[in-house]
């Protein structure tokens, strides 16, 4: 495991997030993709941005389906 206890120090100061965004999109398929369940024919995603009160911001992208099958 990584050590990240440098990340406690204090030359760090606190930020606070201000504002988030959450963009979906689900991004269509020139070929659809086959599958067991049923053929894939858009790529979901999500694209977060998290504002901080200095004007930091960070953007991640998450790709993915729900398994609504899962129980």
């Amino acid at each position: 495991m990584a050590d990240i206890s440098y990340l406690a120090s204090s030359r760090f100061e606190a930020l606070t997030i201000m504002r988030v965004r959450a963009r979906p999109l689900d991004l269509p398929l020139s070929t659809p993709i086959a599958t067991a369940q049923a053929p894939l024919t858009s790529a979901p995603l999500v694209l977060l941005d998290a504002q901080t009160d200095q004007g930091i911001v960070g953007r991640v992208k998450r790709q993915g389906r729900e398994d609504r099958t899962a129980t």
